[in-house]
């Protein structure tokens, strides 16, 4: 039996007057019409907003809203501004400019029936909309070790969420500039069943690669990117700790092995040491020679300001001991 209800599609958008139109119209062609779409603009400088407030003339479902100055600027303060004003029974926080196709809502809402979650699956499309491949999906444990593992791939876009599962948690973090849904996913995952969540096969949007999206930009070194991947995988990397579980725990520590050096590398002290620290805290006890080890290796990256994949990979494989 098919699911219904309304759908509230969130979307933050800043300075995407040309892509954030495809995406809309994309949405407008749903085979599937009970839908809402929040649009919550982060103080864009272009023709956004205007662009965006003329379609909204025709087409009474797209709601605009400008985030307001007294929230954080930045997608987060968005989608959490937007969730704030949604009415659907559903909700999907989506990106400006990636694309639904006309049975997205229809596919994943008959999936649904009873369920917390439904993830869809993307097609990965570059600029021209050409496919070049599609996201992998693998069930595995649970629905936070089927993602943090990478078993299935997700997007902030792919997951259709029962509004009442979202109410009264903590939704996206603010101060987390890379990384949101990895934030987000990770730890709004946890200890969700596999039973509660459906992971579908048949592609239902498509995820756009462009010059203008965060992994096209985030080739040199950026402070504020590392800084909130160390706050990401230091969480998860103290909750494998709490679950007394090796495996993700070692999952962890291969994350955060690379923010380590890349900041070593680049003679970015504070996230160094705060890197450093975590470790030695979490792991050190049970590991002297992996403490040495992590200090001798950092300071000779931090020497020479530059990478090196041998020292790198010498600390990601390194054996760890457990005293969980």
């Amino acid at each position: 039996m098919s699911t219904s209800g309304l759908v509230s599609i969130i979307i933050p958008v800043y300075n995407r007057a040309e892509l954030i139109i495809p995406t809309l119209t994309s949405i407008a062609k749903q085979s599937y019409s009970q839908w809402e779409c929040c649009i919550v603009d982060d103080g864009s400088t272009d023709d956004t907003y205007a662009a965006i407030e003329h379609l909204t003339e025709d087409e009474p479902r797209f709601k605009l809203f400008a985030r307001p100055k007294d929230l954080p600027k930045g997608a987060n303060s968005c989608r959490n501004y937007g969730f704030e004003q949604s009415q659907g029974e559903f909700v999907i926080f989506f990106d400006s400019d990636d694309l639904m196709l006309e049975e997205d809502l229809a596919m994943r809402l008959d999936c649904m029936e009873d369920k917390d979650i439904v993830v869809a699956r993307a097609q990965v499309v570059d600029e021209a909309l050409n496919l070049l491949r599609e996201f992998r999906v693998e069930a595995y444990q649970d629905l936070y070790r089927t993602y943090a593992y990478t078993k299935t791939e997700m997007v902030t876009d792919s997951v259709l969420f029962r509004k009442d599962f979202l109410v009264g948690k903590t939704l996206f973090d603010p101060t987390v500039v890379r990384g949101q849904e990895a934030e987000f996913f990770m730890r709004i995952f946890r200890e969700v069943p596999l039973k509660n969540v459906v992971l579908m096969e048949t592609p239902s949007f498509l995820y756009r690669q462009h010059s203008g999206t965060k992994t096209a930009a985030a080739k040199n070194y950026r402070q504020d990117y590392k800084q909130s991947q160390l706050k990401i995988y230091a969480d998860n990397l103290k909750y494998g700790v709490a679950q007394k579980d090796p495996q993700l725990v070692k999952y962890m520590y291969k994350q955060l092995v690379p923010i380590l050096c890349s900041a070593a590398a680049n003679r970015d002290k504070q996230t160094m040491k705060a890197t450093l620290k975590l470790l030695n805290d979490t792991l050190g006890q049970a590991n002297p020679t992996l403490k040495a080890t992590l200090k001798r290796v950092t300071g000779i990256l931090f020497f020479f300001g530059k990478p090196s994949y041998r020292l790198e990979s010498k600390l990601r494989n390194a054996a760890l001991n457990f005293e969980l």
